[in-house]
């Protein structure tokens, strides 16, 4: 049996494409698709896990050594805000996109890298679409199901007026949430 994936081949060859929708399966999640392919794209260009950028609280801006930049200019990083929407660019040295999350509200959100974007809508239906437009669909107590195994899209983040961290998950494997920046203001810095 040929499992559908959501990588860049949206269709499994041996079913017709209608233009529908897909189930989002476990099977789905384990497999190579979109979103772990997205995932992997981002990790390759962000600053290495061990290292810090420099957060400018004023600006939003936080500045590593490498040349590398994270724009968190339209996230609130004031303290206390419940339900934070997290919305930042990330630059490499040369100023090319390594990623850009979007977060209009709690129930959508976008990784956008150089290959394109990658949309996760949250809610009874959870829909997943892809750069190529394939769109995966599942409810969301059915999702639970997949809950143990790791391949859950998602992220991780700490936000706060002296630091600001983000790591995606939903790569298979427990230990490997993917960083994408930890940013400190000076004083703060460990």
């Amino acid at each position: 049996m040929i499992v559908s994936s959501l990588s860049g081949c949206a269709t499994d060859p041996n079913e017709p494409d209608t233009g529908e929708p897909r189930a989002l399966t476990c099977a789905v999640l384990a497999s190579q698709n979109c979103w772990k392919l997205a995932v992997a794209e981002a990790g390759t260009c962000a600053p290495a896990a061990d290292v810090q950028g420099d957060l400018e609280p004023n600006t939003g801006m936080c500045r590593y050594g490498s040349g590398a930049v994270v724009d968190l200019s339209d996230t609130d990083l004031s303290a206390g805000v419940a339900d934070r929407l997290v919305n930042f660019e990330l630059t490499n040295d040369d100023g090319s996109l390594c990623a850009d999350v979007r977060m209009p509200n709690q129930d959508y959100w976008e990784l956008t890298t150089a290959s394109g974007t990658v949309s996760l809508q949250y809610g009874a239906t959870v829909r997943l679409t892809c750069p190529d437009g394939a769109v995966y669909t599942t409810g969301q107590l059915d999702l639970l199901r997949c809950a143990g195994d790791n391949n859950l899209p998602g992220w991780s983040g700490a936000f706060g007026v002296d630091n600001a961290q983000f790591a995606l998950y939903g790569a298979g494997e427990r230990e490997d949430l993917t960083p994408m920046f930890e940013c400190w203001d000076e004083p703060w810095r460990y």
